[in-house]
């Protein structure tokens, strides 16, 4: 049995695709221009990979927010001032509290045994708001947050923060859970600690990471933790 479950948030616990595709259509709305998807395609890609750089250190998280607009509107031709995009992506990302398919009822079994914390690169205020709003927020215990602790996932010193806040150490049956094999499955396994890839999507693996666990439903998390 785990005492401990470190959950990832985004694509995790909280539907970040549909709060993303939501807030995104926000900032175009503002600027007068019409979503299609053809739009939105280049946004993702654009903003894959400045994450993938920030992941690598690359990047500052402040970098990756002040160019994903500013490169896909210079792409179709707009002049705008980037962080001013962000601005208002973030204000309508904080409203969008939509939880993964059995977020919730997972969570409140857990909560009842285990201690349960959030561990996220996410935008400090923005994943704060998002989850406080959210059915899943009670059950936290700690919310982990790479800007506020100055590592990263999957950087090992983010997890030594994490484990110092939370009140636990590597030997504590510490189970991570989330769906960024680079982030949070390869950030477990640099931690030392076990690790379970929550794919919804049946994502096909091709990777030579070492994973203890994959799922595809949540509820298949209760098996493990309580096994």
């Amino acid at each position: 049995m785990y005492n401990y479950i470190l959950f990832d948030a985004d694509n995790t616990l909280l539907d970040f695709d549909a709060a993303q595709f939501h807030s995104f259509s926000n900032v175009l709305h503002h600027y007068g221009i019409d979503f299609t998807e053809t739009i939105y395609e280049k946004y993702l890609i654009i903003n894959h990979a400045l994450w993938h750089q920030f992941e690598k250190g690359v990047l500052s998280k402040e970098s990756v927010q002040s160019q994903r607009f500013k490169i896909l509107f210079d792409s179709l031709g707009y002049v705008i001032d980037g962080m001013d995009a962000e601005r208002i992506y973030q204000l309508s990302l904080q409203n969008q509290c939509w939880l993964m398919p059995y977020a919730g009822e997972v969570c409140k079994i857990l909560y009842a045994s285990t201690n349960l914390s959030i561990v996220t690169n996410g935008v400090g205020p923005t994943q704060i708001a998002r989850i406080q709003n959210s059915e899943i927020g009670k059950y936290m215990s700690f919310l982990v947050i790479s800007e506020e602790v100055g590592y990263a996932k999957p950087d090992p010193r983010f997890f030594a923060e994490a484990f110092k806040i939370i009140g636990c150490t590597q030997d504590d049956h510490i189970l991570i859970v989330g769906d960024s094999l680079t982030s949070d499955i390869q950030g477990g396994i640099n931690a030392g600690i076990d690790t379970c890839w929550y794919s919804p999507n049946m994502q096909v693996f091709d990777s030579d990471i070492k994973i203890n666990y994959i799922i595809h439903d949540l509820r298949e998390l209760l098996s493990i933790v309580f096994n």
